[in-house]
């Protein structure tokens, strides 16, 4: 007994050492980084260290913190600024160190974070509703500035980096129920070209808000459907016919310009194609998804409308999944 325990008093201590030790050389590779250049830290920047705030209006360099909010009614305006340790950049560095990367491989391969980005991930109720795409903000200064500044809601039709994280929350009338909620936003540094083993993961900064659903939602057409770049009320009649059998096919929004010709390499006409997004209505559930048509060149004529395969038109691949939206979208569609 006495000689069980001794061995767990050896366990402990060796393996304390040995984070002792991983510890150090961490601190050591750290210390050789060749790291990017950063903004100053001031004294606002140092209390909300790691920190995600809130505010009404978009929160500028300067601005007190008094115009930082503690409660959002879904619906309003939505400003958000995030308070760093490090840069974007930095951060990355340092996480790869963790994950035993050394320092001189780092430094040699320093260009490969010049893609670096961030997400964002939003919960309800501890429960992950949405986050941002992968990629939609490579921008120069997230690999130097300590504060990154974004938009939930602007309450316009321009669609701004972390928008869709508001339009996703939008698209979930199950979670919006009338009444006092908690929201929470993380931000999650991006390195496309690391490799899995050294992806970084920790959360860079988090905050939380009191979220207040109304009875009555605000939604502006920007929350709902692809833009409309095409007026044809015939071959929009003619795309949806080409879904009777779903008794749910609502409405064709023609999303290209024009046709799209393919042609062999001889130059002759294959088909013409376009791309189209269409809405599914199902009681208060909307939905719409990406859709290629086509018409098939016969050696004289183009021939009857018909749904294409996805890789139709080179280049160019629809998303393969249905999107769900506010049914009170609908009121957009003319």
């Amino acid at each position: 007994m006495k000689f069980t325990h001794l061995l767990l008093i050896v366990l402990g201590l060796s393996f304390t050492v040995c984070q002792a030790q991983d510890a150090k050389d961490i601190s050591k590779q750290k210390s050789k980084l060749k790291l990017y250049d950063e903004d100053k830290p001031n004294n606002l920047s140092s209390k909300y260290l790691g920190k995600i705030v809130f505010a009404n209006s978009e929160i500028k360099k300067d601005d007190a913190e008094t115009i930082y909010i503690s409660s959002y009614t879904f619906g309003d305006k939505l400003y958000i600024k995030s308070f760093l340790s490090n840069s974007i950049g930095n951060n990355i560095l340092f996480q790869m160190v963790e994950k035993g990367i050394k320092a001189k491989v780092l430094n040699e391969s320093n260009s490969d974070l010049n893609h670096a980005n961030i997400i964002y991930k939003l919960y309800i109720d501890g429960k992950l509703v949405s986050k941002t795409d992968n990629g939609r903000l490579y921008d120069e200064y997230v690999l130097h500035s300590l504060e990154i500044n974004s938009c939930i809601n602007d309450g316009t039709n321009t669609e701004l980096f972390g928008e869709e994280l508001y339009t996703q929350l939008l698209n979930h009338p199950e979670l919006l129920t009338t009444g006092n909620h908690k929201m929470k936003i993380e931000m999650i540094p991006v390195c496309p070209r690391c490799s899995d083993e050294s992806k970084p993961e920790k959360v860079l900064a988090t905050g939380e808000i009191d979220l207040i659903i109304p009875g009555v939602i605000k939604v502006t057409e920007s929350d709902c459907f692809p833009k409309k770049q095409w007026s044809d009320a015939k071959l929009e009649n003619e795309a949806v016919k080409l879904f009777k059998k779903r008794t749910d096919a609502y409405k064709v929004i023609l999303t290209d310009k024009d046709y799209t010709v393919i042609k062999n390499e001889f130059g002759i006409p294959l088909r013409k194609s376009f791309m189209a997004v269409v809405v599914f209505k199902n009681g208060n559930d909307v939905t719409y998804e990406y859709v290629v048509f086509e018409r098939i060149f016969d050696g004289v004529n183009y021939q009857g409308l018909q749904v294409g395969q996805v890789s139709s038109i080179p280049g160019r691949y629809p998303e393969n999944n249905e999107k769900k939206v506010n049914a009170e979208c609908l009121k957009f569609l003319k």
